[in-house]
């Protein structure tokens, strides 16, 4: 994995996670100490961490669940319990005021790439409730997204694409982003489009119509997931394990889901989709990530003109998105 994206980011994770213990390496260590580490630290380390309570075992298959339950209790039951071992730590990301800049360059990357993180305290995804939150959230992005894919077309884009997503980012921090794939070294117009759009959503909102669609597409891939159930990767399920044991996210099924969305979505309205805009990239625990090649004739904005150009979206003129799509022939 030591590429161009790696050493990327190892000058920028220290900034976007700042003054916490993330910054200084990732949760794998330095090379320098795996190449170097005594054998007695590694058993220590495997002692310490890799125990019975901390461990899950995730099976998924067409099989009979007995005969697997018996065979992980065959093979880890003999394990004994652990006893006087570390609690696992939770590493806090402390909060910062304004927008920090993350600006990397490498000889070897091929393309520039723009992120734009909004760090907030870790929230529940257990409960029900949790579930209509995350739908509404589903419900923005899905909008933002579809208004990005309607510029991308445009000649003139400067990006070949973009979105936006909320999620977890590291345990203690959630996030919401916005991020797109830049054109050539179109840095700055692509941050510009970025922060309009996302601007054009908080002052004006979006539009009935773009609502309706947007339920009706998510509201057809569940339909369709639902009869297609039988035929879900394996791999699919166990991620969905994977993120509840790490993550704590829900895993509810595909018919409790559906059931949740039916029961739900015809009630989120247009206003609850929209005050998410005040917050999606808010003035405050921002970070705007560059990544971009290390080329003489590739210019690479500075955190100056980036600043410039969040400046001057927010003091300008941005009227209401017109939707010209008739609803009725989706």
């Amino acid at each position: 994995r030591r590429g161009a994206g790696a050493r990327m980011q190892d000058k920028q994770f220290p900034i976007m996670l700042k003054g916490s213990r993330y910054a200084g390496r990732l949760p794998i260590g330095r090379p320098e100490i795996i190449d170097n580490f005594p054998h007695e630290t590694l058993r220590k380390f495997y002692a310490d961490w890799y125990r019975p309570d901390l461990m899950s075992v995730i099976a998924v298959r067409d099989f009979d669940p007995a005969a697997v339950e018996k065979m992980i209790q065959t093979h880890f039951a003999r394990i004994p319990a652990s006893k006087g071992k570390p609690a696992r730590p939770n590493y806090p990301v402390p909060d910062h005021p304004g927008t920090l800049y993350a600006i990397a360059t490498d000889k070897e990357a091929t393309s520039a790439n723009i992120s734009v993180y909004a760090k907030m305290d870790p929230r529940d995804q257990k409960t029900v409730g949790a579930y209509r939150r995350d739908l509404v959230e589903r419900l923005f992005s899905s909008m933002l997204g579809a208004r990005f894919s309607e510029l991308a077309q445009k000649p003139d884009a400067p990006f070949v694409g973009a979105g936006g997503s909320r999620g977890s980012f590291v345990r203690s921090k959630d996030v919401s982003t916005l991020s797109a794939l830049v054109k050539g070294n179109a840095i700055q117009q692509t941050l510009e489009v970025l922060f309009t759009e996302a601007e054009r959503v908080a002052r004006h909102g979006f539009t009935p119509g773009e609502l309706d669609r947007t339920k009706t597409n998510i509201m057809t891939s569940i339909e369709r997931a639902v009869r297609e159930k039988e035929n879900t990767p394996a791999a699919s399920v166990a991620g969905q394990l994977v993120n509840h044991v790490v993550n704590g996210g829900p895993v509810p099924g595909i018919d409790y889901e559906a059931a949740l969305m039916r029961r739900f979505m015809p009630e989120v309205t247009l206003a609850e989709v929209n005050a998410l805009a005040k917050d999606w990239v808010p003035d405050r625990n921002r970070v705007v990530v560059i990544s971009a090649p290390a080329k003489a004739d590739f210019a690479v904005p500075t955190e100056q003109h980036l600043t410039g150009v969040i400046t001057s979206v927010a003091r300008k003129d941005i009227p209401a998105y017109v939707d010209t799509v008739d609803a009725r022939t989706v």
